[in-house]
């Protein structure tokens, strides 16, 4: 064979070997690996924290996948510090989000009583008769409903998924994982006059990080540390996929940096053992639990399940805002159609156009996944503001509306959009996620106040208690 060919091919076959050191393999064979080829499991922070925005039989499925490998898990330092930092807020939400689904029932409800008083109010001023015998009654169907949902929640009280999470099984769990000890304020110090230099080169890891600008650099700077230290070989798993961890092919798939690999080899050289090198095996979360549940026997939930808990929070994170543009006009038209009317100072004509003032991305919930399409609420606070008039009369010469100066109004709430989204059998980084469908399921907007713009002073008044 021609000389050239044949180093050709060795470097084709050389760059192939490199490549499948970079991939992130669900078919590892983790057990081996673990209990006989001395390797240890670093866990970044967000492999952590993404448990208890889990689906509750997705996040169990993590914890007994985790626990089976307990004992060979060891942990940052600064993994840790950033686990305790965030992880109470995290579990208040995990346990918020269990608790609401009682409470999503009761607001859906008193939101459907709101809107029938609201309409019985316009048909008794357009001289409807017996408008209170119609009322009484569409309330009497109200309430069984209402004591429908109270029976059905006192009844199903003690279900599991209810009530596994009255303790804080991620914290227990953690606190049995071993932990690498702090690293000087030399180490810091260190790590930090590097980082500086390698951000402007953008040199990963961190590069992209922005806010908590050298963690991921001391992270990593503590694990090939630690594997020296104690000659371990590292499976380091991290969900951060950005491009300063893993590099994003064409075809959707991503590898870990080359050169984090190339440094790992060079930290944990050994020179006085013939130069050899502590190995590492990069991987996301999606592929441990994978190889874990191959091979020690844990039922794991379906492939569909599985892909949307890895890309669940890619997903709403890169289409909240344009879903909420999407429903935000029907918003500012609908006169007082979402507004909390019982408390309202709104004029006889209305509001022609609401200006919205703030919104806030307030979470979600995936809800319900059917023949390929997952739907989402996702929730917005929101501030608003608008102007109202009275109808004074009309105008006998021209026939205009007479109406009283305007009045601002001042509202702010919640309002959850339904999201549909179809699901690919695959994971593909590279996509640009897009949703399906959105629309308004449910609103709780308020007037905070009001001001009349006839007011010789500026004056604005409470909703609520009308006090100035």
């Amino acid at each position: 064979m021609d000389k050239k060919i044949k180093r050709g091919l060795e470097r084709e076959r050389i760059i192939m070997d490199n490549d499948k050191e970079r991939q992130s393999n669900p078919m590892i064979a983790i057990k081996e690996l673990l209990q006989n080829k001395n390797y240890i499991v670093v866990l970044d922070a967000n492999i952590l924290l993404k448990i208890y925005r889990s689906s509750p039989d997705y996040a169990e499925f993590v914890l007994e996948c985790l626990n089976s490998i307990k004992d060979y898990i060891c942990i940052p330092f600064n993994v840790q510090w950033e686990y305790e930092k965030h992880r109470k807020d995290e579990y208040a939400k995990k346990v918020k989000s269990i608790e609401n689904s009682a409470e999503l029932c009761r607001q859906l409800i008193s939101t459907i009583e709101n809107k029938i008083k609201g309409q019985c109010r316009e048909l008794s001023k357009d001289g409807y008769p017996d408008i209170d015998k119609l009322f009484n009654e569409l309330i009497g169907k109200i309430t069984e409903i209402e004591d429908k949902f109270d029976l059905y929640f006192i009844e199903h009280q003690n279900l599991d998924f209810l009530n596994n999470w009255e303790i804080d099984k991620v914290f227990d769990l953690v606190n049995k994982f071993s932990k690498m000890p702090a690293p000087s304020a030399a180490f810091i110090y260190k790590q930090c006059q590097e980082g500086q230099y390698r951000y402007k080169k953008k040199m990963p890891p961190g590069y992209k990080d922005g806010i908590s600008k050298y963690g991921d650099l001391l992270v990593w700077a503590e694990t090939y540390e630690y594997a020296v230290l104690n000659n371990k070989n590292v499976i380091f798993v991290t969900d951060d996929v950005k491009e300063d961890w893993w590099e994003k092919l064409d075809d959707g798939s991503i590898l870990f940096r080359k050169e984090l690999i190339k440094e790992f080899s060079h930290k944990t050289k050994n020179i006085k053992n013939s130069g050899e090198s502590l190995k590492l095996i990069p991987m996301i979360g999606y592929d441990l639990y994978q190889a874990i549940a191959r091979e020690f026997n844990i039922e794991a939930p379906d492939a569909t399940s599985m892909i949307l808990n890895a890309t669940d929070e890619s997903f709403v994170e890169e289409v909240h805002m344009e879903v909420f543009d999407s429903i935000w006009s029907e918003i500012a038209y609908s006169g007082i159609s979402f507004l909390h009317v019982d408390i309202s100072h709104i004029g006889s004509e209305g509001v022609e156009e609401w200006k919205l003032d703030e919104v806030e991305y307030n979470g979600y919930e995936r809800i319900d996944v059917d023949s390929g399409i997952a739907t989402y609420i996702i929730s917005y606070f929101i501030k608003m503001f608008g102007v109202s008039y009275d109808c004074w009369g009309i105008d006998n010469n021209t026939e205009d509306i007479i109406t009283s100066p305007g009045r601002m109004h001042e509202c702010s709430g919640r309002v959850d959009v339904s999201v549909t989204r179809k699901v690919d059998t695959t994971i593909n980084w590279n996509e640009d996620f897009d949703y399906q469908d959105a629309k308004i399921h449910e609103t709780f907007i308020k007037e905070d106040g009001y001001e009349d713009e006839d007011s010789e002073f500026d004056v604005y008044y409470c909703s609520e208690c009308g006090k100035k």
